[in-house]
C-alpha cells in the first residue's frame, strides 16, 4: 500500500517490515535536542517518567535506568 502524501515514504526502517518517511519531511523534530532538552535534564525526565501514573500500562517494565537510556538515544535520534 503506497504512504501517500509523503514524497520520501519509505527511507527510514522502523520496524522489521515497516518504514515511514523521515519526520522532518512531516515538520515532527527527530530528536529531543530540537525541542530543547539537554542532556542536563535527562536524569530528571527519566526520573518525573517512572513516577507518572501511566507508566504502569506500559507492557515492558521501565525504572530510571531504562528511561534514561531511551531519553539519551532520543537527544541523538537513534533507536536504542
Amino acid at each position: 500500500m503506497p504512504c501517500s502524501p509523503f514524497p520520501s515514504c519509505g527511507t527510514r526502517a522502523t520496524a522489521p517490515g515497516r518504514s515511514t518517511p523521515p519526520l522532518g519531511s512531516i515538520g515532527i523534530p527527530h530528536t529531543l535536542a530540537e525541542i530543547g532538552v539537554d542532556d542536563a535534564r535527562v536524569d530528571r525526565l527519566a526520573a518525573l517518567a517512572t513516577e507518572d501514573p501511566n507508566v504502569a500500562s506500559n507492557p515492558v517494565p521501565l525504572d530510571d535506568a531504562a528511561h534514561r537510556t531511551l531519553l539519551l538515544a532520543s537527544l541523538e535520534g537513534r533507536l536504542p
